[in-house]
């Protein structure tokens, strides 16, 4: 993937939402809304649908470009970069490529990546990570993609939305049973279970001190 190559659609396709890109970035959800407002991660899709609000719907989401963008920039945190200077450093890699979160092109952003950076760190867990962010261990069963189930988590392979399954889950029988309604296996359905206990988390396992 080229940072001169023409936008992918796709890329911003998707409607995640603040809780999902949160908990798999490891951040409080305050803090992700601080960076909103402040107009660091300023979410491109908007819910102007008032019917919907009255479903607790959040007012904006998350493209898929943006949803890289913030694990990126937490992944730069991880790895001592100031919280003061973060954005500046998003500033610069906006500015060499603006979908650099996503192609992750190191030719075209290494001299973008702030002085001090383990570069060769920040690529790989990025690559090795993925969409999941601090939830990678779940990717043999969960999956995110664009344009797929809107972005959103669902089991691999199938168009069945990890949240679903942890919203029928207190009213089936057991897993076995929920597995065979939807025609996965009892694993399938136990770690998307684990996968949302763990996305929605109180403890934030990356949570950076950003201001």
């Amino acid at each position: 993937m080229s940072c001169r190559a023409e936008p992918d659609p796709l890329e911003s396709a998707g409607a995640i939402s603040p809780a999902i890109v949160a908990g798999l970035a490891g951040l409080d959800p305050a803090q992700l809304e601080r960076w909103r407002s402040a107009g660091l991660f300023p979410a491109s899709i908007s819910n102007d649908d008032p019917d919907r609000e009255e479903f607790g719907e959040p007012p904006w989401y998350y493209s898929w470009n943006d949803h890289h963008r913030v694990l990126a920039a937490v992944k730069l945190l991880e790895l001592d970069l100031p919280s003061a200077e973060l954005p500046d450093a998003l500033a610069r890699l906006d500015a060499v490529c603006p979908r650099w979160a996503t192609a992750l092109v190191p030719r075209a952003m290494e001299e973008a990546l702030p002085l001090g950076i383990d570069r060769s760190r920040f690529f790989a867990e990025r690559w090795h990570e993925g969409p999941l962010g601090r939830l990678y261990a779940f990717a043999e069963v969960v999956e995110m993609r664009p344009g797929y189930s809107g972005g959103d988590p669902a089991i691999r392979g199938r168009r069945i939305r990890t949240a679903m399954l942890a919203l029928e889950y207190p009213a089936a029988s057991s897993a076995e049973a929920l597995a065979e309604t939807y025609r996965l296996t009892s694993h399938q359905v136990r770690r998307a279970i684990e996968f949302e206990d763990a996305l929605h988390s109180a403890e934030q396992i990356h949570a950076p001190a950003a201001g």
